[in-house]
Order: structure tokens, then sequence, then C-alpha cells
């Protein structure tokens, strides 16, 4: 198999995490998702504290530096860690998680985006039994989770997160199970990857 991408997008307790790293370890490829702030931190010679605050996070009104048109460090840590994603995609196989990856690298033949939903209760559950939290608490992670990431994918791409435009497979890991979904993905990336 040639060299290829994974960009995984995902609803918060849809299981994408768990999903990349099962694709990761079957194909024999590293997969970047929260490294990415630690790659960023290094690069730049910066606290990886200080970039995990921006991470997956749009710039806010009153994060806009006073000289209108210079970028937020919000827009900084993107643009840097785009950087990354494109190096890496570039140079490797691998399978990126969120950072609006499917976008970044949307011109590459090498690359199948993928967006990972499920049904709010099986997300609920999972967010539950993961974090050890009550339902109330897991409710209202999920859909603050969830509204940060659409805010930030919107922000930076003018794109739909979750829409179909965005993705070239969308897979409800709350039907078919987080170990299908990693065999369908599998399978699509066989027909991609040539």
């Amino acid at each position: 198999m040639s060299k290829f991408v994974i960009a995984i997008g995902r609803e918060y307790g849809s299981g994408g995490l768990e999903i990349a790293k099962k694709l990761a370890a079957a194909l024999d490829v590293p997969y970047y998702d929260r490294d990415l702030i630690a790659l960023a931190a290094q690069k730049r010679g910066i606290s990886a504290d200080v970039v995990e605050q921006a991470d997956e996070v749009k710039a806010k009104p009153w994060d806009t530096p006073a000289v209108v048109g210079m970028p937020s460090f919000n827009d900084k840590v993107f643009e840097l860690q785009a950087e990354i994603i494109r190096e890496k995609a570039e140079t490797e196989s691998c399978v990126i998680v969120g950072r609006c990856a499917d976008q970044l690298l949307k011109h590459r033949d090498d690359c199948l985006s993928v967006f990972i939903h499920a049904d709010p209760e099986v997300r609920i559950r999972r967010i539950m039994n993961e974090h050890k939290l009550g339902r109330e608490e897991a409710t209202r992670l999920m859909k603050r989770t969830d509204k940060s990431r659409r805010a930030y994918y919107q922000y930076y791409t003018d794109c739909t997160w979750g829409g179909r435009g965005s993705y070239d497979l969308i897979l409800n890991s709350g039907k078919l199970g987080i170990d299908c979904v990693v065999a369908v993905i599998l399978k699509a990336i066989e027909g991609t990857a040539k």
C-alpha cells in the first residue's frame, strides 16, 4: 500500500479517538491528536500548556490584537498545527484526529477524510463511562465540546462541521460499533491508497 493519510473529525463521545488508535495499530502507522500540541510547542519553543489553551478553540473577539489584521494567538496556533499536519501528510502515512485536517489536506489524493458521529444517548453513556461523570455533567460536556469544535471548524474552514460536503465518509459509530467503523475505513483506505 502506498502512502496515505486518514483525517478523522468526530463528535465528542463518538469514539473517534479510539477508532483512530485502532486504525493506526491495524495499519502500523502513527496517529496524531493531542501530540500535535507538543509538536507545535516544541517547534516554537513555547510551553505546551500555553499552546493547549488555544488547541481546537477559535479566537474570541477579545483575543484579537489591538492592531487590526494581525492574527490572534489562537490563529497562530492553528497555523502552526496546520503546518505540522501538512508536513506529516507529505512525509508519512498517518492518522490525524481533528484540527481541520480534512480541509487542510483536501487537495491531496492520498487523504481519506472521515467524520464519526453517534446518537446523543450513545455518546452521553460513553462520556459517563470514560470520565466517571453523572448524566447532567456528561451532557453539558458533550454539548460544550461539540459547540467549541463546530465553531473552531467553521471559523477556520468556512465549511460545515459534520456536513456531508466536507468528508469522504460519514459513519455512525453508535449504530455500526467501533470495530465495524474501523473495518469500513480500512476497506475504504485500500481503495484510495494505490
